[in-house]
């Protein structure tokens, strides 16, 4: 306690966890030379062994532009990340690793970078 104040260490207690289920893995998606956010209209997947979830919306910008897609709320292990939207080159990560902490998942966060197809 420091001046009547306590104090909080980086380890997590379960007087500190939340009830709120997290994704275990957050797909920040855009459009690989503008940066311009591409998550609406942009559908994908996770898996791991024989789970598999759909990335639903999860995060919108200051101006309502959704941004993230997410998966998987509360649920440790190693996924297959798969992201595609029409007019881009799908998008695929593997071995992304999602461990369980003491007060839930420690989440992947990832950015998918869609490529423009040439025509």
């Amino acid at each position: 306690m420091l001046a009547g104040i306590p104090l909080v260490t980086a380890a997590c207690s379960s007087d500190l966890c939340t009830t709120e289920a997290e994704p275990a893995v957050v797909v920040t998606i855009v459009e690989s030379v503008t940066g311009r956010p591409l998550a609406a209209g942009a559908r994908g997947a996770v898996a791991s062994g024989v789970y598999e979830d759909s990335l639903r919306p999860y995060i919108t910008n200051q101006a309502g532009v959704l941004v993230a897609l997410a998966a998987a709320n509360e649920r440790a292990g190693i996924y297959t990340v798969s992201v595609e939207r029409d007019g881009f080159e799908g998008w695929l990560r593997t071995n992304v690793v999602v461990r369980q902490g003491e007060c839930g998942v420690t989440g992947a966060h990832l950015t998918a970078d869609l490529i423009p197809l040439t025509q």
